[in-house]
């Protein structure tokens, strides 16, 4: 997939990229259940430069287990996580991918924290899956 667009509950922020995913994932870590309001979130990671984001967001920041600061972007109206940033991948962006105008697009290519999967919620079969975060290539 080359062509993603996406949008908020309110339809005030959105996301635009024509690119390729660096990669996908579902990761279980608690930040990412607790935005994500389920047992785990799901991203599509971009180039940074390729992505256009549109509308008035905040953002909420804090250090992950790994050290790294990682930034989420919410519409400031609705509430939606529309992106996100960690300082360990400057040339990359997560989106959201429950926002995707065709969320049925997205196959996760793995999973991560899967140590932290909470019974209800156990982490995709078929694809690696990491008990934490594996290294980051050049982080």
């Amino acid at each position: 997939m080359t062509n993603f667009t996406g949008s908020c509950m309110c339809g005030k922020a959105s996301y635009h990229a024509d690119t390729e995913a660096l990669f996908t994932a579902h990761c279980h870590c608690q930040n990412c259940r607790k935005s994500s309001t389920t047992g785990h979130g799901s991203l599509i990671l971009l180039p940074a430069d390729a992505l256009t984001v549109t509308g008035d967001l905040s953002r909420y920041s804090w250090t992950a287990d790994s050290g790294h600061k990682i930034t989420k972007h919410f519409c400031g109206t609705c509430g939606c996580l529309v992106y996100q940033e960690n300082d360990a991948l400057p040339e990359g962006r997560g989106i959201a991918v429950n926002l995707l105008d065709d969320p049925e697009v997205f196959a996760a290519q793995m999973v991560v924290y899967s140590s932290r999967a909470l019974s209800w919620d156990q982490p995709a079969t078929g694809i690696p899956a990491f008990p934490e975060m594996p290294p980051i290539p050049g982080a």
